[in-house]
């Protein structure tokens, strides 16, 4: 039974660009009512895990890019093959296996926290960008500057010194980022 909520986590998914897929051991009659239920067009029944790894694989080898969410040892192999491995959490038998695994762990057994992750990690990649461009930039006029001797060692000194600032000050922005209150509520 889908949980509640889970068709938002989808729904935000799509629109961050993904295309989400279920993969089930469940009779495929059933796994596509779920996933008709969750808003997910692709989705496949009756496989084991092999099966899903399978999946997987052919998927990356046409070329799609593959993030796994996975709970127990079943997964280990297929978020060992993903591009992205995301364990979530929960008391499972085997769920030390997927978060040794995979280098995301949800902390709660809650589907809303992968659409968070994934904003996050998107947010993250683009400070990273903002901040190697600024730091290049402070650091292209006064290394250039102090070297041609039209600034001193001091004036030099500050202006890095203030890139530094600069960079800082941007990756601070991240502390303020809170999920979608829609999908992921704290």
């Amino acid at each position: 039974t889908p949980r509640p909520r889970a068709r938002k986590s989808v729904e935000a998914l799509r629109k961050g660009g993904l295309a989400p897929v279920m993969l089930s051991p469940e009779p495929t009659n059933s796994a596509r009512s779920t996933g008709a239920t969750l808003g997910i067009n692709e989705t496949v029944g009756e496989l084991e895990p092999q099966g899903i790894d399978g999946w997987v694989q052919r998927a990356r080898e046409a070329g799609r890019g593959v993030a796994m969410v996975g709970d127990a040892i079943d997964d280990a192999d297929t978020l060992d093959n993903a591009d992205l491995a995301i364990a979530m959490s929960h008391d499972s038998a085997g769920r030390d296996v997927a978060i040794d695994r995979a280098p995301v762990t949800l902390m709660r057994d809650d589907v809303r926290l992968v659409p968070a992750a994934f904003d996050i990690g998107r947010r993250t990649y683009g400070n990273l960008r903002q901040n190697l461009g600024l730091a290049l930039v402070f650091n292209a006029i006064g290394i250039p500057l102090a070297a041609a001797g039209l600034i001193g060692p001091v004036a030099a000194i500050i202006t890095v010194a203030a890139g530094m600032v600069f960079v800082q000050g941007n990756a601070m922005r991240l502390g303020q980022w809170r999920p979608d209150p829609e999908v992921t509520p704290f």
